[in-house]
């Protein structure tokens, strides 16, 4: 039957509880169907774009859609079918979207895994997202759900580059979604709309040789982790990422080269670090020498160690050094590169930076050495010019 649908018609044929069909006088292809027991339904029928056969898609339940919702969501769907689209398709693909935390486990972490940032991305979603927003489906996620998680970061008193990562990680995800695994139902990257916040908390600090001196004995005097201390020390005699320090095994250590060779870096490729005479006496005096395949293995485990935060936590607060992080040991190593005369190029070698600008960041250490060069060359030149005496000649000229 054909009449034009109104609440009024809707409820009355409700109440008759007679199983019918009526079909929208004002919008081709809309209907309602109702039933014996008084229940009834909104439903479009199109022609399916791809296979050219005839089906109908339900659009909501009589009791829940007013007859004037039903029939807007009724005009955008076949208007989906007029440019060539299949809401009915897309209905499918929102029903098998995965989840968030489906994604995460078994999409982006096997993905990742070759990475050595994966255990780190693995981290943060468990901690900062999927407790929130791991049950939802990919496509129903919203930017202000993003922006809470930032914020609970944020609140829970961690930098903004901290805060920032939840972000920055969903955003990659989405993207590997959609342009690389086309996982159904996800069209859209809610994080592109949240802003990162700024991240003014870059902070380097650099040890003195009596910080360095205080913090060595602190990690000495941890008598129940006594792999501290020369985990540290090879920290920073080396430069290296603690990851790497705590996976490295006794194979890569090429004692007659003095050279450790790391298979494979946070950047993914190899780097091979030279090894001073202190770091391979520090090698050579452990008792993991020829017993264990790894070189600073868990005493307990005879495994490397997953973290050794508490530890270096209560070595670094006993010397009152409780903002030293363990990656400023790395900073320190490259500030005593520079401060012993060796350029940026060096230090980028040293560290495995396989950028300039990464290494730039230890450039206004290089300022003193650069003045006084400068310094040096205009006294010279000066000089020559006859405008000012030359003083590197003259503390040279006998009295």
């Amino acid at each position: 039957m054909k009449a034009l649908l109104t609440q009024a018609l809707l409820e009355r044929v409700r109440r008759a509880g007679k199983r019918s069909e009526i079909w929208d006088t004002h919008v081709t292809n809309f209907y309602l169907q109702v039933r014996e027991s008084g229940s009834a339904s909104f439903y479009i029928r199109y022609t399916q774009p791809d296979t050219n056969t005839r089906r109908s898609l339900l659009i909501g339940d009589g009791a829940v859609l007013s007859v004037i919702d039903a029939r807007a969501k009724a005009k955008k769907l076949l208007a989906q079918v007029a440019i060539g689209e299949d809401p009915g398709n897309q209905k499918k693909q929102l029903k098998e979207c995965p989840t968030l935390e489906e994604v995460v486990n078994d999409y982006y972490l096997p993905y990742k895994a070759q990475k050595t940032s994966c255990r780190n991305d693995a981290t943060i979603f468990r901690m900062h997202v999927l407790p929130y927003i791991g049950k939802k489906k990919l496509h129903a996620i919203t930017p202000s759900e993003l922006a809470d998680c930032q914020m609970r970061v944020l609140q829970r008193g961690c930098v903004p580059a901290t805060a920032n990562r939840p972000v920055v990680l969903t955003k990659h995800l989405y993207n590997l979604s959609i342009k690389i695994w086309h996982l159904p139902g996800v069209t859209r990257n809610p994080a592109e709309e949240i802003p990162l916040l700024k991240e003014n908390s870059v902070r380097q600090t650099f040890l003195s040789d009596e910080q360095v001196i205080q913090l060595l004995d602190a990690c000495k005097a941890q008598k129940k982790c006594p792999t501290l201390w020369p985990i540290v020390a090879f920290l920073l005699l080396t430069g290296a990422r603690r990851r790497n320090v705590l996976d490295a095994r006794w194979s890569e250590i090429d004692e007659h080269a003095a050279q450790w060779n790391i298979p494979r870096t946070k950047s993914g490729k190899a780097q091979s670090i030279p090894l001073s005479e202190q770091a391979l006496l520090l090698l050579r005096s452990l008792p993991t020498r020829g017993k264990n395949e790894y070189v600073f293995p868990n005493p307990k485990t005879r495994l490397p160690f997953k973290n050794i935060y508490n530890r270096w936590d209560q070595a670094r607060r006993r010397v009152g050094m409780g903002h030293v992080r363990m990656h400023d040991l790395r900073h320190t190593f490259a500030s005593l590169l520079i401060n012993a005369g060796y350029s940026l190029f060096v230090v980028q070698k040293a560290l495995g930076h396989h950028s300039p600008q990464m290494t730039m960041r230890y450039a206004h250490l290089a300022d003193k050495e650069l003045k006084d060069a400068a310094r040096k060359v205009g006294s010279v030149i000066g000089h020559a010019m006859g405008m000012m005496p030359n003083t590197e000649a003259s503390s040279d000229t006998p009295n």
